[in-house]
């Protein structure tokens, strides 16, 4: 698993360490930025990205590493599209974790999403056109299995006032699309399967307790009438 990390090289910093330092003319640095510029090639990082902000740049970085599938192989990304008649056409991803394709309930990482606001949510089959998203405001489960419902708050680009609208997506378990490097808007993360299955067992046995304590005061009724 570790054997694979020179791949993920952001702005070429293990290399730097590698050589020794010599003082930096003009055809060093070219030289230095073409360097940066292969080993960013695979993964690249949004331009939104304040470089010099450390904490910012490590969750980045650590984000990029799992949506590439390398160590994570049951990460997919996924791609949607709300259409609105008067927008522009955007991309936006969605990165879904889940060892049981069935059990993809999601929950919201507000870290992500707070340094992508005005993000716009897309869906590959309908180009008509797109709804500029400030936050999302709420995202609810939904009953039936591998569906999450949506609740954005968005502004108009023509009227410029903010209003919350409500739409519901379905997470397709087996749509697996390609991402695209630049659509870095916010992240969604599918909560324990495991989880999930233990708090079904409890609310059966919840029903179970429901049903021996019915059928118990049942029983006493009929003794308590035979004894009449």
């Amino acid at each position: 698993m570790t054997d694979n990390f020179d791949f993920f090289d952001f702005d070429g910093q293990q290399d730097q360490q590698k050589e020794k330092p010599i003082e930096e003319t003009k055809e060093t640095k070219e030289k230095k930025e073409t360097k940066e510029k292969k080993n960013n090639k695979e993964i690249q990082v949004d331009e939104k990205v304040d470089e010099k902000d450390d904490e910012n740049r490590e969750i980045e970085s650590s984000w990029l590493m799992k949506r590439s599938g390398a160590f994570h192989k049951t990460w997919q990304v996924r791609q949607f599209i709300l259409t609105h008649k008067d927008l522009k056409y955007y991309k936006v991803q969605f990165h879904i974790e889940s060892k049981n394709p069935l059990s993809n309930f999601v929950t919201f990482d507000p870290q992500l999403a707070s340094r992508y606001k005005n993000a716009t949510v897309t869906e590959k089959k309908s180009l008509k056109g797109t709804i500029n998203i400030d936050e999302i405001t709420k995202i609810e489960q939904v009953e039936k299995i591998g569906k999450s419902k949506f609740t954005f708050a968005i502004t108009s680009q023509e009227h410029k006032k903010k209003k919350t609208k409500e739409r519901t997506w379905y997470i397709d378990a087996k749509d697996q699309v390609e991402f695209d490097k630049w659509c870095l808007a916010f992240q969604i993360v599918g909560k324990n399967v495991e989880k999930l299955k233990h708090s079904n067992v409890k609310d059966e046995s919840k029903k179970k307790d429901k049903k021996k304590k019915s059928s118990s005061k049942k029983k006493d009724k009929k003794k308590d009438k035979k004894k009449k």
